[in-house]
């Protein structure tokens, strides 16, 4: 029995060693084995196209939303002068150039003052007042445009600016610095004598409208007694307005006469008088005839 467990324990022995070797070379092939599958998976994942898919359908990104919105409300914050703009001494701000909430909310303000008063803006700047941009005051004003009354906005200097200019025109086209505005309406409207003498030198304004005055029988510039049609004779607003749109009409729109002469000598500006002086004529006898009637109804403004 002796011998035999001397026999069995190192054939036992031997099996277990060689047992234990053939598991471990095993489990290093196995692990071998895995690695390169693990290898063969990443190549496989290399080769394919990893690029992300552009698609026409997305989703936008709440947060990227939100950030553009506020983006969005600063720059409109930024987009014209309000109240905080620091003065511009150097020129006349435009109404395009003042912000457009600052406007509205001004615009509302003299709107609601204008229906709450009988549709009139008398006192508004005592209650309102002015709207200040940038150093300079912007007022509230009534324009009519097809019939339909409307509140409207206006720099005060351009007021500043078109009584400098007509005060100029008044002066350079009276002939006779005696004859004074007694109120009504010109013939011989100072705006269109403005844009008819727009560009030449100020000392040929006196020269050029004598000229015209001593050359044409029925003109009579500047604030000469016959270019004067008093409101109280049947000068009604409604005919005023008619007299205006036949001027415009038949070519004499000074924003437009001004441009059609823009760069001519004062002989080709003289030699546009022959125009002025037909239409003048013929609308001389549309106011008479207008007039007239007024008169007969007993109305005279």
């Amino acid at each position: 029995m002796a011998i035999v467990e001397g026999l069995i324990k190192p054939w036992a022995k031997q099996q277990s060693q060689e047992s234990a070797a053939q598991v471990l070379k095993q489990s290093v092939k196995g692990a071998d084995l895995a690695k390169k599958q693990a290898v063969k998976i990443h190549l496989k994942k290399v080769k394919n196209n990893r690029f992300t898919q552009v698609v026409d359908n997305y989703v936008d990104n709440p947060n990227d939303l939100g950030l553009e919105a506020a983006r969005t409300e600063v720059r409109r914050k930024f987009t014209g002068l309000t109240e905080r703009s620091l003065p511009i001494k150097d020129r006349i701000i435009d109404l395009d150039e003042v912000d457009t909430q600052v406007k509205n909310r001004y615009r509302t303000k003299l709107r609601n003052f204008y229906n709450e008063n009988n549709q009139s803006l008398k006192g508004y700047r005592k209650d309102i007042g002015l709207l200040r941009v940038a150093g300079q005051d912007i007022r509230g004003k009534i324009n009519v445009s097809k019939g339909v009354r409307d509140v409207k906005l206006k720099n005060t200097l351009k007021d500043t600016e078109e009584r400098n200019r007509r005060r100029l025109a008044e002066e350079s086209q009276t002939v006779n610095p005696e004859d004074k505005f007694t109120g009504g309406h010109h013939r011989f409207e100072l705006s269109l004598g403005a844009a008819i003498t727009d560009g030449l030198e100020e000392t040929q304004l006196k020269p050029f409208w004598k000229l015209v005055q001593n050359s044409y029988p029925n003109l009579f510039p500047g604030n000469h007694p016959y270019n004067q049609v008093a409101f109280d004779m049947g000068f009604t607003d409604k005919l005023h307005k008619a007299v205006h749109r036949k001027l415009n009409a038949a070519g004499l729109d000074p924003k437009k006469v001004k441009k059609a002469l823009a760069g001519k000598t004062a002989g080709e500006k003289f030699a546009f008088m022959e125009k002025v002086s037909k239409v003048l004529e013929e609308i001389d006898d549309f106011m008479a005839r207008e007039m007239r009637k007024n008169r007969q109804k007993g109305v005279f403004s």
